[in-house]
C-alpha cells in the first residue's frame, strides 16, 4: 500500500514538472518563436502595436505598415537578432500573464528597428504590450512550484517506509505499474493537454496562444513517453493480477485422495 501511494505521488510530481516546463517557463518560448508567430492573432498583435507607433515616423498609414510587418514575419524570424527581440517580447508578455513579472511587456524603439527594418524608429518611446495577469494562472504557478518538490520528497519518504515493511515482489511490481500508468496520464494531461487546450480555452488573453506552440514542440517526446509508460504499467499491473489469480487458484484446488491398488492394501494390513 505504501509503495502504491509513493508511486501516485511521484507520478503527480512528474506531470507537474512537465506543466511547469511548458506553461510556466518563459525561456521555453524562445525556442519556438517561428511556430509562435504562425498564430494569426499573435502576429496581428505585434504588427498593429508596432505599426501604430512607427507609422508616423515612416510616413505610412498604420494599416499599410501593419500589413507589411505581418506579411514579412516568416522572413524576419529567420534572422537571429529579430528572433531574439521577439523572444524577449513574448517571454515578458508570458511572464506578465502568469504573474512572474509585475510590469507589462514593452516593445522598445531598438526592437522596432529590427521589426520594421528601418533605423528611423530607433528613438521612439517604448510601446506597452496590452495584457493582464491571470490570477488563477499565477496561483497555479506558485502552487506547482511548491507541489512538485514536496510531492517528490514525500514519494521518496513513503517509498523508503514501504521498503522497510518488506513488500512482496508482487506488491513492488504492482506499485511500479501504478507509477507507470499514473505518470503516463499525468504527463499527458498536465504536460500537454492542459497547455495545448485547457489554458488557451480558459484564458481570454492573446498571449495564451503561445502555449500550444510550446506544447507542440514537446508533443513527440510526451507521446512516446506516455505510450511506453502506459504499456509497461498495464503489463505490470495486469501481469501481477494474473499471477495472484493463478496462485489463489492453485492454493484453493482440492487435494485428490490417494488411490490404493489392491496390492498396496495388502501391504498396509
Amino acid at each position: 500500500m505504501l509503495l502504491t501511494v509513493a508511486a501516485v505521488l511521484l507520478a503527480l510530481a512528474g506531470g507537474g514538472w512537465w506543466l511547469q516546463r511548458v506553461a510556466f517557463d518563459r525561456s521555453a518560448s524562445s525556442e519556438v518563436i517561428t511556430a509562435i508567430f504562425e498564430d494569426t492573432a499573435l502576429r496581428a498583435e505585434v504588427s498593429v502595436l508596432v505599426a501604430e507607433a512607427a507609422s508616423g515616423r515612416l510616413e505610412r498609414t498604420p494599416e499599410e505598415l501593419a500589413a507589411f510587418i505581418s506579411e514579412h514575419f516568416p522572413a524576419m524570424t529567420v534572422d537571429r537578432s529579430v528572433r531574439d527581440s521577439l523572444a524577449q517580447i513574448v517571454g515578458d508578455a508570458q511572464a506578465h500573464m502568469i504573474g512572474e513579472r509585475a510590469a507589462p511587456a514593452r516593445i522598445t524603439g531598438q526592437q522596432m528597428v529590427q521589426i520594421v527594418r528601418d533605423q528611423h524608429v530607433f528613438d521612439l518611446p517604448a510601446v506597452v504590450v496590452p495584457g493582464d495577469t491571470v490570477g488563477w494562472l499565477s496561483t497555479a504557478r506558485t502552487v506547482f512550484a511548491w507541489l512538485v518538490p514536496i510531492a517528490a520528497i514525500a514519494a521518496l519518504i513513503v517509498a523508503v517506509l514501504g521498503m522497510i515493511a518488506r513488500p512482496t515482489t508482487a506488491d513492488a511490481m504492482f506499485a511500479v505499474g501504478v507509477f507507470c500508468i499514473g505518470a503516463a496520464a499525468s504527463v499527458f494531461l498536465l504536460g500537454y493537454a492542459a497547455a495545448a487546450y485547457a489554458i488557451p480555452l480558459l484564458v481570454d488573453e492573446v498571449w495564451a496562444n503561445v502555449l500550444p506552440a510550446i506544447a507542440a514542440r514537446e508533443a513527440p517526446v510526451i507521446a512516446a513517453l506516455a505510450l511506453a509508460l502506459g504499456v509497461l504499467g498495464f503489463v505490470l499491473v495486469f501481469g501481477v493480477s494474473g499471477l495472484e489469480k493463478r496462485k489463489t487458484k492453485g492454493w484453493s484446488s482440492p487435494v485428490r485422495p490417494a488411490r490404493y491398488s489392491s496390492e498396496q492394501r495388502q501391504w498396509s494390513r
